[in-house]
């Protein structure tokens, strides 16, 4: 690889969805590491999510500014889903329900490319780890790329054990901030499932305006300049 293309792969601006937890940031501080710049990407799932989960990736995506050079100062997204989840829980069948994270990812993955094209990106990061949660495993997270056309997704943690991702936000100084307590999400299932299938998530899609929820999102975004001194 060139000089030439060393630049240009560090001038790529990276979408990193960031949920308030312990993997997201260590993904993104990942990348930021690689020279990718961050674009912060909050979905508030609210009435699902509480205050304090927002509060805490707010807190996190300062922290992180600390490691872009030479800026110190980056863009977070702060972007409403709670509605779509209204209308999925409402037009869905309860033999649907176990979808219920499929779907909600899907959604994220939607806005977050949206969101690239915006910020001139083509990229999205994550902090998936496979198999940690039902929507992780290898034939969901087959299911989740293919909501998305235009963007590579980076999951540099999914071969990752807990405890590493432990240690490296211990490192970062992200830790603490995503221990702070917080309302757990309340939309995933009792029995989510593990081993989805395409065409059942096609099936759910298909009763609902996909394209237009999206919209309704992106046009409730709210965009904050982060940094250090906030």
């Amino acid at each position: 690889m060139t000089e030439l293309d060393i630049d240009l792969f560090n001038a790529k601006n990276v979408i990193c969805l960031l949920s308030g937890g312990l993997d997201s940031p260590v993904a993104c501080y990942t990348l930021i590491k690689k020279g990718f710049t961050p674009i912060f990407l909050y979905l508030d799932n609210s009435p699902y999510t509480g205050e304090s989960t927002r509060q805490n990736t707010i807190g996190i995506a300062r922290k992180l500014t600390e490691f872009i050079i030479p800026d110190k100062e980056a863009k977070l997204y702060i972007v409403p889903q709670g509605f779509t989840m209204n209308i999925f829980l409402k037009n869905s069948l309860k033999t649907s329900a176990k979808y219920t994270c499929i779907f909600c990812k899907r959604m994220m993955y939607r806005i977050a490319e949206k969101i690239a094209r915006i910020e001139g990106g083509c990229a999205i990061a994550t902090g998936e780890i496979i198999g940690e949660q039902a929507s992780q495993t290898l034939d969901n997270l087959v299911i989740l790329h293919q909501a998305i056309k235009s963007c590579v997704i980076f999951r540099p943690l999914i071969a990752w054990d807990k405890q590493e991702v432990v240690d490296k936000a211990k490192e970062i100084g992200t830790y603490d901030i995503a221990a702070r307590q917080s309302a757990p999400c309340t939309l995933p299932p009792k029995k989510p499932v593990t081993r989805g299938r395409l065409e059942k998530i096609l099936e759910i899609e298909a009763m609902i305006d996909i394209d237009a929820l999206v919209q309704k999102s992106l046009n409730e975004k709210i965009v904050l300049k982060v940094s250090q001194q906030m």
